[in-house]
């Protein structure tokens, strides 16, 4: 054989059955015990093929693989649930069939997979609209949940969707807002807060909605109704005020969909194992003052009340780091120094003007959550 021809073997592409078995051994390589471990107890994922691998390495390797529809057709057939992760991530949009979704939708059998394949995948077919009409009024909670969760994406990512696509949706919400499970309870939410965040028009519509639940006298109704107003309210500040020129003295206010949507896409697409904490602390925050607004600033959550005054780091997988400071620009407080009552000690100091609380799990954030109150409490009236 000649030196070109066994170059030329060398070259020949693996198939298909070649390239899903090199990938499941990439992910069982990659997987993590205690992240497997931890899936269903602390995150609700509950799955029996898993190997824990992290979000954040699916994503990467699914990059390196790039676009291949029979290759997400083959990995969705091994079965595992990082294989099926890593199928929403390589598929092709323009060649998924409504077939194929219903297909993949009925395997459903857990938030995570139902979520990602929505927020990665089938938002981005041109059937995306057909499907989630109809998975809305499916019995099985996953297959419900999915239309929900299709929903709340189309209306994250949808950029050139008119508003009256949306609007027809929130009777749909308010309908099955009733919906006692789990998964379909919060996913009606999500629906719900993520049309009522596209803008000024839609967020007064599911304010309405939302105002109707919260006095039902059904308790997922009612929850879904006051959870929903909560994030609602705060998106009403930023879509409904118009811009104004940006003066130099002040910074830029988080602008529609920069804000709470931003943010949810940030968490959804996360994988810490503090992701829960995030949310707990997060949502402590935003309890304290309803003038307080949310967005990503330096690549991470922060918090805006007339400047931005805090940020989450989560660079450590050991604990929540939740950076308290006075906005981008330096001001006066970085010579005079801030005062602030800390009885508790849940602050450490960087700066005269800058310093910082960890948390380290939920009953440590629990344990933390009157002191973390008072302390943003005292720092608005620095801003």
């Amino acid at each position: 054989m000649t030196k070109a021809a066994k170059s030329s073997k060398a070259a020949a592409p693996l198939s298909i059955d070649q390239q899903v078995a090199e990938a499941l051994l990439w992910l069982k390589k990659h997987g993590d015990k205690t992240r497997r471990e931890e899936m269903g107890p602390r995150y609700g994922v509950h799955t029996d093929k898993a190997w824990g691998v992290a979000m954040a390495d699916m994503l990467k390797y699914a990059k390196q693989l790039g676009r291949n529809h029979d290759l997400a057709l083959a990995l969705w057939d091994a079965e595992w649930y990082e294989a099926r992760m890593l199928a929403s991530m390589v598929d092709e949009p323009e060649k998924v069939t409504p077939a194929q979704m219903e297909r993949w939708c009925k395997d459903f059998d857990n938030w995570g997979i139902c979520d990602t394949v929505c927020f990665k995948l089938f938002d981005q077919s041109p059937h995306a609209w057909t499907k989630a009409d109809a998975w809305t009024k499916r019995k099985d909670e996953f297959q419900k949940r999915a239309g929900f969760a299709l929903l709340a994406c189309l209306a994250l990512h949808g950029r050139g969707a008119e508003n009256s696509q949306f609007a027809k949706y929130l009777s749909i919400i308010e309908a099955h807002a009733d919906d006692e499970r789990n998964f379909v309870k919060k996913a009606v939410n999500w629906a719900l807060r993520a049309i009522g965040g596209r803008n000024a028009e839609l967020n007064a519509a599911a304010v309405a909605v939302a105002q109707r639940l919260a006095a039902s006298e059904s308790a997922a109704a009612k929850w879904n109704g006051k959870d929903a107003l909560r994030e609602l309210a705060k998106r009403a500040k930023v879509t409904a005020k118009p811009t104004k020129p940006a003066k130099s003295a002040k910074a830029e206010k988080p602008a529609t969909g920069t804000s709470s949507d931003a943010v949810l896409e940030y968490i959804t697409a996360l994988d810490h194992p503090l992701k829960a904490e995030l949310e707990a602390v997060r949502k402590i925050i935003l309890g304290v003052n309803k003038e307080i607004v949310e967005g990503i600033k330096w690549n991470a959550p922060s918090f805006y009340y007339k400047d931005w005054f805090a940020t989450t780091g989560l660079r450590s997988k050991d604990f929540v780091h939740l950076v308290f400071h006075t906005g981008a620009k330096v001001k006066a407080s970085a010579t005079a120094g801030v005062k602030i009552d800390d009885p508790s000690g849940l602050l450490e100091w960087h700066a005269k003007d800058r310093c910082s609380a960890k948390f380290y799990d939920m009953k440590d954030v629990k344990a933390k959550k009157a002191a973390l109150q008072e302390i943003v409490r005292q720092w608005l009236k620095l801003m």
